[in-house]
Formats: structure tokens, sequence, C-alpha cells
């Protein structure tokens, strides 16, 4: 019996064996075929016989031809060596990250030639360019044997062309502000192939890109009051390529615009000569219907803000200056007063301001610096 049993363990041992042999490759060999073997190939021939340019010491330059962007190419060189001496490298550099060689070191006899093989990564985010590297072969001694440069084209590709997008919404905006966004894309680019996403902070927002009816491609952002209820939100717009890892990205904030605004939020006193006097600057900002309510006064001096400050509850002298035709004052102040015990820490700040018939209170902060 214990016979049987033995036999029968040592045959289904052997079927165990065949299965992961069929389905792993063990036993007999890897199965998988080799990711290099996926990406496109790109051949070019190299002579090496003198440098064609004595200020970069370049032996060629290479044109890769049109490339797409965010894809892998592996790149063969046959590098025949047409000087009287061989060419021995150790390493190879290159001016980007974009470039790996499956080969280090070697030697090129003189009048023969052989295979350079390297990976090259095009960058993801860029508009139809000429992109250049250049590639060095060092010997032992850490000098330049030979360098190679290369450039090429990259096409199918988009970009925003902003750094960052501030939406302001004001109470009299009913219907919302529309941001426009302006995207460029290559000629040869389908504008329907991409897509455009928020970032969760942001999906109350109404987004879309827009590209039809001879328009420029651009991403249109509806911005109403309802989404700043809660006060300034922020966050990323995504604009992808349909089945890519291909995108681009800008950066977002959303908030509402206050009819009257100090800034810097919190006033920083600096410390005179004179013992217990302090003084700071700011900016006052009035909205433009503010003062466009306000342009009949006779009298241009009775239409600037009256402003009162109190630091800490004491009293501060605050003198204003008109910047422009646009509702922005210079603020100069000037506390004179007993300093409150822990002058490292931020104390209460209450700005009165009065203009166009209506009081405005806005409470900051305030810190002393000796």
């Amino acid at each position: 019996m214990n016979r049987a049993f033995l036999n029968r363990f040592m045959f289904l041992t052997i079927c165990v064996w065949l299965g992961l042999t069929q389905t792993t490759g063990f036993g007999q060999g890897s199965t998988e075929t080799d990711s290099s073997s996926k990406m496109p190939v790109i051949t070019r021939d190299v002579i090496l016989e003198r440098p064609v340019n004595y200020v970069t010491k370049s032996w060629a330059n290479l044109s890769l031809g049109n490339l797409e962007a965010g894809k892998r190419y592996q790149v063969e060189l046959s590098v025949q060596n047409a000087t009287n001496n061989d060419l021995s490298f150790s390493s190879i550099t290159a001016s980007c990250g974009c470039v790996k060689f499956e080969t280090n070191a070697k030697t090129i006899p003189a009048g023969e030639s052989t295979l350079l093989v390297f990976v090259l990564d095009t960058p993801k985010r860029n508009i139809k360019t000429k992109i250049g590297s250049g590639i060095r072969f060092i010997d032992d001694q850490n000098q330049q044997v030979f360098s190679i440069d290369f450039s090429y084209d990259l096409h199918n590709m988009f970009k925003i062309l902003s750094s960052q997008v501030l939406v302001e919404v004001r109470e009299q905006d009913e219907s919302g502000v529309n941001v426009r966004v302006p995207v460029l894309v290559s000629t040869d680019f389908n504008p329907s192939l991409l897509e455009v996403q928020l970032s969760e902070n942001l999906r109350d927002l109404q987004i879309k890109f827009v590209h039809e009816n001879g328009e420029t491609p651009h991403i249109e952002l509806t911005v109403v009051k309802e989404n700043v209820i809660g006060g300034a939100i922020s966050g990323e717009i995504f604009l992808r390529r349909t089945g890519t890892k291909e995108f681009d990205s800008v950066g977002v904030v959303v908030r509402r615009r206050e009819q009257v605004s100090i800034r810097p939020e919190s006033v920083r006193l600096v410390k005179t000569t004179t013992d217990k006097t302090y003084t700071a600057k700011g900016i006052l900002r009035i909205d433009d219907s503010v003062v466009e309510a306000n342009k009949e006064a006779p009298d241009p001096q009775s239409s600037l803000p009256s402003v009162e400050l109190l630091i800490d509850g004491q009293p501060s002298q605050v003198t204003l200056k008109k910047l422009g035709n646009s509702g922005v004052y210079a603020i100069n102040i000037r506390f004179e007063g007993e300093l409150p015990k822990a002058t490292t820490e931020p104390v209460p700040a209450r700005w009165g301001i009065r203009f166009g018939g209506r009081d405005v209170v806005i409470q900051t902060t305030a810190f002393f610096q000796e």
C-alpha cells in the first residue's frame, strides 16, 4: 500500500512540474517576450573619421527624424572606425537622462565596424520642437575618445500655455466667471483625442475642452459664486491624450474677490530709531465697482477712503496714497504705544474702512519686529 501511495505521489509531482514548465517557462527557458522587441527600432550608420565640430568635439551629427512624445525607442548605431587607430572606451555618458546604453566598454578596431545600441525615452511634455543630446565615450583616463550628437523632432504633442490660473469671483458676477486657458497643439495632432479633467477638490467646477468651429484650442473653465462660499480653493486641471499616459497640467486657484481687501493680511511693524515707535506698509485694494460709484464726488480728495486701524486695541496713524486710476492705495502705518507682553506672537488688528458711503470692517493680525 505504501508503494502504491508513493507511485501516485510521484505521478502527481511530475504532472505539477510539467504544468509549471508550460505556464512559467521554468526548466525550458523564459517564454516572455523581450520588452525591447516591442520598442520601435531606429537604425543609423555612423562613420568616425575626425571631429566634424571642433567646438563641441563631436565626431558625428545624427538626425533620428520625427519621434512620438512620451515613447521609448531602441536606437541601433552601426559605427565604423575610419581612423588608423583603435578606439577604446570604458564608459559612456549622455547630456540627458533620456539615454541608456546596453554597452559600457568596448574597443572598435581601426577600419572595422561595431553595433552600439541604446534606449531613448522621449519627453512627455513638449509641443513640436527639435530636441538634441550628446553622447560622450570616455577612456580609462577619463578622457573623451569621441562623441556623437543626435537630434529629433517631437510631434503629436500639446501644451497648456499657462503656468497658473487665478479665478476671482465678485459678488456682482451673477452668471459666474468664464476663463479661457489656451492650449497649443501640433498641426498633425487631432485635438478630439484630448480629454480634460479636474482634481478632486475642484470637481464642482464646470470645465470643457474646446477645439471646434475654427476656434483656437482652449480649456474653458466656469466658476460661480457658490463654488467659493467656503473660501478659496485650489487644485489642478489635467489635459490627457486618450488611451495614453501623455498629459499636461496647470494649477488653479479660485477665490472670492472681496470689494475691499488689505495686503499683506498680517501687518509687519518694524521698530524705528524712536523708542516705542513702529512703522509698516501695505496695500488697500477697493473693487472697481465701488470706485465707479464714487467718481461723481465733487472733491477728488473726498473720494479717498477713510481708514482707521486698531492694533491690539490701540489706535495707529494711517495715511494713504492713490496708485494710478484704479482703486489701489499705498498704506503707511505709524504705531506709537506700549507693546504687548509677547512680541513674538501676532496680535489682533482691526481695520475700519469707509468708502463710497459704505463701512467695511476687516479683522487681520499684526506682529512687531525689533
